[in-house]
């Protein structure tokens, strides 16, 4: 099935949280993101990013949960292939969500999780993010819509969340979501996190750290928030087999 035969084109497309300053990811590398495609309650398509992190399980922000999930594998470098998710499992609190596909797939690379009673990495460690992104800002730093781009690849280094906790405490309210369960970075340099990658993963020492929940709709105004793997490790070997 063909992306395009499924969805509207990219301009009709919700983007959930995109990269900004990043370069184009390497054709080998980043093998096992997915784009995660959803319809919301008014049959908008929106976009998020996620994590092959076994043959049939995919690695998610529950936000990026809607009336009907689709994972599309392969996406990088392409051309990619629309899967049909069996119903997800959703954490009951935080902001951190399980796809399971239909079949396990032989054709595509998994990113190894961390193991059973890891901690998050220390501030100060750079750790790389992907998402679909746009290189537009306007003057006064607000995104100026665009067509999604080839996958982006951004090096950031982590920062401790309770020095900002005033720049994210409104996001963490709402959603009834946990600081320490949370892992942040910086965004100097002009790289950030934007709407089209939410839900992609936040990869160190080859494995999958986080889960990007929450950024600003305003670019390098909030920090960028991850959901902390090794928070939730027991919760996801509960349902994804190791």
């Amino acid at each position: 099935m063909l992306l395009c035969a499924a969805f509207p084109p990219s301009g009709a497309v919700d983007l959930q949280r995109r990269i900004y300053g990043g370069k184009e990811c390497d054709d080998r590398d980043r093998l096992y993101h997915v784009q995660v495609l959803f319809k919301n309650s008014t049959g908008k398509t929106n976009l998020c990013g996620g994590s092959l992190i076994h043959k049939q399980w995919v690695l998610t922000a529950a936000h990026c949960h809607g009336t009907k999930v689709f994972a599309v594998l392969g996406v990088h470098p392409g051309p990619g292939k629309v899967e049909i998710t069996e119903t997800p499992i959703i954490h009951k609190k935080d902001d951190i969500m399980l796809l399971k596909l239909p079949k396990a797939t032989n054709l595509h690379p998994v990113v190894p999780l961390p193991a059973v009673g890891c901690q998050k990495p220390a501030p100060g460690t750079k750790i790389q993010i992907a998402g679909h992104g746009s290189y537009f800002k306007d003057n006064k730093n607000k995104q100026i819509p665009s067509q999604p781009s080839e996958l982006l690849c951004v090096g950031m280094k982590m920062k401790e969340c309770q020095k900002i906790k005033d720049e994210v405490s409104g996001c963490l309210k709402k959603h009834n979501l946990i600081l320490p369960n949370f892992f942040c970075t910086d965004v100097k340099d002009g790289k950030d996190t934007g709407k089209g990658g939410s839900g992609g993963g936040a990869i160190f020492d080859k494995k999958i750290y986080g889960v990007l929940s929450s950024g600003g709709g305003y670019v390098c105004t909030v920090l960028p928030a991850f959901m902390d793997v090794c928070s939730y490790i027991n919760w996801i070997y509960e349902h994804a087999p190791k």
